[in-house]
């Protein structure tokens, strides 16, 4: 039953079960392809989390200013904008002046080409982001930034006492066909087809010893959440077995449920860990013992925050990411920051990702984070926004707001629906339609 997929992000092919765990065991220093960049960005959260408050505020200045001169020199989209606002980042001197750069939006991004937005550094991969709402930004990523994320990702899981040798469980957008389970030979992972309902996943894990005796669970909340919830619901066998073996959830791309995650942590009687990020990868931020405050890691990118009408927002600036750089990048994720001597050091979500569903023909729910975000759609190149609405069981409506004529055939085209039990129907808009207080819903429920 379980089958290999090809490649993971075009980086290297995957492996069975056996070399997996083998390669698990390989300090990420010295693996082929990452170790460099681990490295070098263990040498920099070294470096940030020995330094006083002076030396911190230097380090932020000095990468910060490294890519907005980068992004200067090396695009046309930054040498103008900097340009419009009378600012050249080479003059910058001091930490104090990093607010003198103006702030970006996706709306900005949008109206660009990828290409004008975006340096030949390479060698570099194409990736697209729904965002909280459904609006879509294509960019490149640099390959070589992998080990950057490994670097700053692994302390947060060893917060929970993650171990890497151990196998995962993951609960995430990425499919493979019909199949039902597949390994992930470079994530030493098993990786559930959501499309499938949890009858269906939690009988195939049953069948394997390994995934039956796993000890962690990492992917979207919603789904792990509700999984769990239906396993005892049904009084599945499976739960008796992972009351047991469970330790850890590792809950990403979601904001949790509060109400689920403390359900479920009782069920399972494990340890949890949640951070903030997104493909962007313009913050990185995770729990430390405390549910729900995020501290971001300021060797990772530049976090910080803007006031808008709404609230916070928080902004990001990606050190590594010199492909398609992003320099103060308004992610629109309201929240609610904590500063000591001028660095933001936590905050609270006060708005991200939900656990949004419909329900397939089958009654089974597709979570659309899985459904959207999960599978990087080729229609988000074309559209400024997209948001669903479910007409029926078994049947869902896309709504996009196209950037240029796009008819609903091409539209369709451009969709990966494949391998769940839904039809979808295609509708272009003018404007995407918003709350009556204004916010852009993913969801959208008339």
């Amino acid at each position: 039953m379980l089958k290999l997929i090809p490649k993971v992000l075009g980086m290297q092919p995957t492996m069975p079960y056996f070399a997996g765990k083998a390669a698990s065991a390989i300090p990420f220093s010295f693996r082929p392809g990452v170790g460099k960049s681990f490295r070098t960005a263990s040498d920099r959260l070294a470096e940030y989390e020995q330094g006083d408050g002076e030396a911190r505020k230097d380090f932020i200045f000095r990468h910060t200013k490294a890519m907005a001169t980068y992004a200067y020199d090396q695009t046309h989209f930054y040498r103008q904008l900097y340009g419009d606002h009378g600012v050249d980042p080479h003059e910058l001197k001091h930490f104090d002046e990093l607010s003198r750069l103006p702030v970006i939006t996706k709306a900005d991004l949008q109206l660009v080409p990828m290409e004008q937005r975006s340096s030949d550094f390479g060698p570099r991969i194409e990736v697209n982001t729904g965002g909280t709402s459904g609006q879509p930004l294509s960019l490149y990523l640099s390959a070589n930034s992998y080990g950057n994320e490994w670097a700053h990702m692994l302390p947060i899981w060893h917060r929970v006492g993650y171990r890497q040798t151990e196998p995962r469980l993951i609960f995430s957008g990425r499919t493979s066909g019909e199949d039902i389970i597949f390994y992930d030979g470079f994530r030493h992972g098993y990786v559930l087809n959501l499309s499938h309902g949890w009858d269906v996943l939690s009988d195939a894990i049953m069948k394997e010893r390994r995934i039956r005796n796993i000890g962690v669970l990492h992917g979207y909340p919603s789904a792990i959440f509700d999984f769990v919830e239906w396993l005892q619901q049904e009084a599945h066998p499976l739960l008796k077995h992972w009351e047991k073996t469970v330790r850890i959830l590792l809950l990403g791309s979601e904001l949790p449920s509060p109400a689920k995650r403390k359900k479920v942590g009782e069920i399972l009687s494990c340890k949890s860990v949640s951070w903030y990020g997104h493909t962007e990868r313009a913050v990185l931020a995770g729990e430390d013992g405390t549910h729900f405050e995020y501290h971001p890691m300021q060797s990772y990118s530049f976090a910080e925050t803007i006031e808008a009408e709404d609230g916070h927002h928080l902004v990001g600036t990606n050190y590594n990411n010199f492909s398609s750089p992003l320099v103060r990048y308004d992610t629109s994720d309201l929240v609610k920051p904590t500063y000591e001597n001028g660095i933001m050091t936590k905050f609270t979500i006060e708005g991200g990702r939900s656990g949004d569903y419909v329900i397939d023909a089958n009654g089974q729910k597709i979570f659309l984070t899985s459904l959207i975000f999960g599978r990087h759609h080729k229609l988000f190149d074309n559209v400024y926004n997209l948001q669903v609405r479910q007409t029926h069981p078994g049947a869902c409506e896309i709504l996009y707001v196209p950037k240029e004529e796009l008819s609903h055939e091409a539209a369709r085209a451009q969709f990966d629906g494949s391998g769940t039990s839904l039809s979808f129907s295609f509708r272009s808009l003018d404007n995407p339609i918003r709350t009556a207080n204004g916010k852009l819903p993913l969801l959208v429920r008339e």
